[in-house]
């Protein structure tokens, strides 16, 4: 689910939500998600498996530059 850090400002610090849904964070429609997405000029890094080949979930945004 897409989602951004609560009382993050306008631009928001986005998430990707995998489970229950956390407290500090806010549902945002993917439109707006993908609005800040582009502004902030973001790509998004993930790793499909661990070392040890068990599925990840790990994932972050970096710059793009």
């Amino acid at each position: 689910m897409p989602t951004r850090v609560k009382d993050s400002g306008e631009g928001g610090i986005l998430r990707v939500d995998f489970g229950k849904p956390e407290e500090t964070l806010e549902k945002v429609e993917w439109e707006e998600f993908f609005r800040i997405f582009e502004k902030n000029d973001l790509a998004f890094l993930h790793q499909d498996k661990t070392a040890d080949g068990k599925l990840s979930r790990f994932s972050k945004f970096v710059s793009r530059s």
